[in-house]
């Protein structure tokens, strides 16, 4: 990435593209490429910096911060956690009193808070990290000089039919084989994101993107019960402690549904990070597909009219597709 390209610049290419889509938010590509770029052009209004590459500096640095702090936080709660655990087996239960007590209701009350804070500090990481990363797709392919020879000849696609994931990863794996044999150190963002792009696409099975979007969606929904079950584990963990004058066991066993009930929500935070990393390179692609795929079709209507020629508007080897701020060319396989 160079950092050297204005925020401006990137803001003003942004609004025109995102622009084009107004007029087709009835197809779910567009609409979803519509909503990604106005999550990007809100991101860097609310950020620090004059540059794309300063923007995406203090993400990373909010980030890392912020995975600090998280990794604080449950190291506190686990360790308040196991105290009270320890406490509570050494004293036959929550009826010690004195001090015990005391120091009980703190640990309970204090590993219990700083367990949900970490939980939260763990989605906010994930989502700066995700947005840190996608600046480099959004950057405009005329800031890199001489750009149209970073590459050398086409890749070529399968672009015939209807879009799948077949040919959505056709289409990333050519485009990756491309960028592999061109030694520019500028090309290094646009190669690293095909790859987090191709891992992406791999993490859910399915064949149509219709399918895959379906997927995600049920893969965040499906998180959402480890949130809900979050106050009853939490009201579960806290009753068994009370009552764990009856039995000295029940003290641990509640202090264990308390951190299972903490790790449920790092996990269903995971789950979540991941079905929405999946949806943000179907944002990416998928509308550059299916521009690609349009573009062939104009073109090939106008070969059956036998109206093609020199002067002719549609031009399938000018099609392109921009990863990592790059132009990578783009011409249909022919079969």
């Amino acid at each position: 990435m160079q950092v050297s390209v204005a925020k401006s610049d990137v803001l003003s290419d942004l609004r025109q593209r995102a622009k084009r889509f107004e007029n087709h938010l009835t197809n779910p590509a567009s609409q979803a490429a519509h909503a990604t770029l106005s999550q990007q052009i809100d991101l860097l209004e609310h950020t620090p910096g004059e540059t794309v590459g300063q923007v995406r500096t203090e993400l990373l640095a909010q980030a890392a911060q912020m995975a600090s702090g998280r990794n604080r936080l449950g190291l506190a709660s686990a360790a308040m956690l196991g105290t009270m655990a320890t406490s509570l087996v050494l004293t036959g239960g929550p009826g010690g009193g004195g001090w015990t007590t005391g120091l009980n209701v703190v640990c309970l009350l204090g590993g219990a808070m700083t367990g949900i804070l970490a939980v939260d500090r763990h989605e906010k990481t994930s989502w700066l990290k995700g947005q840190a990363e996608s600046l480099q797709s959004f950057l405009p392919a005329s800031s890199y000089s001489g750009n149209g020879n970073l590459v050398g000849q086409p890749t070529e696609v399968d672009l015939s039919g209807p879009a799948s994931v077949a040919q959505l990863r056709g289409l990333l794996e050519a485009t990756r084989g491309s960028l592999a044999e061109q030694p520019q150190p500028e090309l290094e963002a646009a190669r690293k994101q095909v790859e987090s792009d191709l891992k992406e696409l791999g993490r859910y099975p399915a064949k149509s993107l219709d399918d895959l979007r379906a997927v995600v969606r049920q893969q965040d929904e499906s998180a959402l019960p480890f949130v809900r079950f979050a106050p009853w584990g939490l009201g579960g963990s806290l009753a068994t402690i009370a009552v764990a004058g009856w039995h000295w066991a029940l003290a641990p066993v509640g202090a264990g549904m308390m951190l299972a009930t903490m790790g449920a929500l790092m996990y269903g935070a995971n789950k979540r990070g991941n079905a929405r990393q999946v949806e943000i390179m179907l944002n990416r692609w998928e509308p550059q597909l299916q521009s690609l795929k349009e573009i062939h079709q104009a073109g090939q209507e106008m070969r059956d009219w036998k109206t093609v020629g020199a002067g002719s508007a549609v031009k399938e080897d000018a099609m392109a597709v921009v990863v990592g701020g790059v132009r990578v060319p783009v011409r249909a396989r022919n079969e």
